[in-house]
């Protein structure tokens, strides 16, 4: 975290993180913010018009995805309208919790010799790939 580093470590991260936060990215940021706040109250108003029960862990669970793609990678995922939105399922199939995944972790960080010779990692390879491939896709537009 850049406020516990100093010296010449901060000052190298200050440089790096410094033209990602000004005051025109911020207020950019902001509207796309303020685009998907937009959405997700629209989505409410649609699910409490229809009387059901609401999950408000999983309602703000997609407006933090629909928030973090829009300023992030300038997505629009389409989470709110769409229940199988790929970009919330590979979302929620990186959060998951599956047994294998445990067995993954504890072979990675008790005996890592076993865990590099099968090539294991934390991550879910699916929801990776999909992520990395958004990724650059996202730096090669923004190259151009």
């Amino acid at each position: 975290m850049l406020i516990q580093r100093t010296g010449k470590e901060w000052k190298d991260l200050r440089s790096v993180m410094s033209p990602t936060f000004t005051t025109g990215k911020i207020k950019r940021m902001f509207t796309y913010f303020n685009t998907c706040a937009d959405q997700f109250a629209n989505h409410l108003k649609k699910r409490g018009e229809t009387g059901d029960i609401v999950n408000f862990q999983d309602e703000f669970g997609k407006f933090t995805v629909s928030a973090i793609a829009s300023i992030v990678f300038g997505l629009q995922p389409d989470v709110f309208e769409n229940e199988n939105s790929i970009f919330m399922k590979m979302v929620k199939r990186m959060q998951s919790t599956r047994y294998i995944q445990v067995i993954k972790v504890i072979l990675l960080i008790g005996v890592p010799k076993i865990a590099k010779a099968l090539s294991l990692s934390f991550s879910d390879k699916p929801s990776t790939d999909f992520f990395s491939s958004i990724i650059e896709k996202t730096i090669e537009q923004r190259r151009v």
